[in-house]
């Protein structure tokens, strides 16, 4: 019988050379008649690779289906190697593959920001439920307290940044057709959970400000100054901040207002 110390080196042994994918490894796997070491060895070595093959093709379906199967799949395999799963729940696995792919010059950068948008969307859907916070809340607040209220933003939202058609992509793909990728200026996409559903909206450079602003949880006072440097006007900035705000809570997206400390 193996000691403790011998079995624990001996599962560690064959826990690298699947991830390694050495099916040559040279392990204590007894050989029997039908099957020998290798062989055995390399059954868990497939199998290591399809399944994390198949969650990146369901994490992905959108850029697999969009660049072809082949393709993808060399990707996938490659991604395997850089970054083998290291977590318990293979939910994560995919979690690298978007920074993964735009630090893969040659390749188009439009890849990696379709696979960030699918990443968001699978983010927001598994995110924690939680309360969203009401008109009537807000009302609440005395006047004078409103430039020291800090909005907290709903865990089930993602803001990307980026500069191709990353949403057009993802409906046109999603609908059977051929994808068109354009690059264009800096956007910014706001992503998000109501009621079930995913949803996702391209935001304005000032919603972007102010959102960015909200999400560092700072005073409503300071997300009035992120609009200001979007360049809105001091008449503008409190009108828009309130359509802001009244929106953000109409769509589930905050969930209260604290006050501080």
């Amino acid at each position: 019988m193996a000691t403790p110390t011998a079995l624990r080196a001996w599962q560690q042994g064959i826990a690298r050379a699947i991830v390694n994918g050495d099916a040559t490894a040279r392990l204590p796997i007894h050989a029997d008649s039908h099957a020998d070491a290798p062989t055995r060895l390399g059954v868990y070595v497939d199998a290591y690779r399809l399944r994390l093959l198949d969650v990146l093709r369901q994490d992905f379906a959108q850029l697999a289906a969009a660049i072809g199967p082949p393709r993808f799949d060399a990707l996938a395999h490659a991604y395997i190697a850089c970054h083998p799963s290291d977590t318990p729940s293979i939910r994560w696995f995919g979690r690298h593959f978007a920074s993964w792919l735009r630090a893969r010059h040659t390749r188009p950068a439009w890849y990696a920001e379709l696979a960030a948008f699918e990443w968001a969307l699978g983010e927001v859907f598994d995110a924690a439920d939680a309360e969203s916070a009401t008109l009537a809340q807000l009302s609440e607040q005395a006047p004078e307290a409103w430039p020291l209220l800090r909005p907290r933003l709903h865990s089930a939202q993602r803001l990307l940044r980026g500069h191709w058609n990353v949403d057009a992509l993802y409906t046109a793909i999603r609908a059977g057709t051929p994808p068109s990728p354009a690059r264009s200026n800096l956007g910014y996409w706001l992503l998000w959970r109501q009621d079930g559903t995913a949803h996702w909206r391209r935001l304005d450079r000032d919603e972007a400000a102010a959102w960015s602003a909200a999400a560092a949880q700072r005073p409503l006072s300071a997300l009035g100054t992120a609009l200001l440097r979007a360049g809105l006007t001091p008449e503008q900035a409190p009108e828009r901040l309130a359509g802001l705000l009244q929106r953000w809570i109409s769509d589930g997206l905050l969930t209260e207002f604290t006050h501080p400390a």
